[in-house]
């Protein structure tokens, strides 16, 4: 149970109501400070929209972040929003093996952004060696847009442990079909 409710848009302000245009739990549970929602909404779009970052590669990344955090939502969201952007499960399934220095078929791009990912997550921080090779995969400016999604997600990831954010029903198929696994 959250820590706080989940409004709906009749909860809000009429000129705030927009900001429910999604109104899964964490943007409800957002809702409450309607200035925070928004800050939220501008970058997980800019993240999604306009970042030079492969969609794959950012979804992969961020299912990373879900994983490393042990965060079920976050996980269990971009799990779905990878596969309704044609990422394989067999991708899926190799983002918690990478993770896990397993074996998998993920090519050096998505190892790169996974790697970013870890260490970001993990240390707040990239080496040297992960730096360049993140940057050798992507490019500098995907490079650094990978950086700031990772650090969003893990960001968002917070948030939803500190408000104690439950995954919806119609978004639990993913953890069946892809369950989140210990490190």
């Amino acid at each position: 149970m959250a820590r706080i409710p989940y409004l709906t848009s009749d909860d809000l302000d009429i000129e705030e109501r927009p900001l429910l245009d999604r109104p899964i739990h964490i943007n409800r549970a957002l809702a409450n400070s309607p200035g925070a929602l928004e800050a939220n909404r501008f970058v997980g779009r800019w993240a999604r929209d306009r970042s030079a970052v492969d969609p794959r590669v950012r979804e992969l990344a961020i299912i990373g972040v879900g994983v490393l955090a042990r965060n079920a939502y976050e996980y269990a969201h971009h799990v779905q929003l990878a596969e309704e952007n044609g990422v394989s499960s067999r991708d899926i399934d190799d983002v918690q093996r990478h993770l896990a220095d397993e074996e998998t078929d993920l090519e050096p791009v998505v190892q790169a952004a996974l790697d970013a990912a870890e260490q970001l997550t993990l240390d707040g921080r990239l080496d040297d060696a992960c730096w360049m090779a993140l940057e050798d995969a992507l490019g500098r400016r995907a490079a650094v847009d990978l950086v700031v999604i990772v650090a969003y997600y893990n960001m968002v990831v917070r948030v939803l442990g500190a408000l104690d954010v439950g995954l919806e029903y119609e978004w639990s198929d993913s953890l069946r079909t892809h369950p989140l696994r210990e490190l």
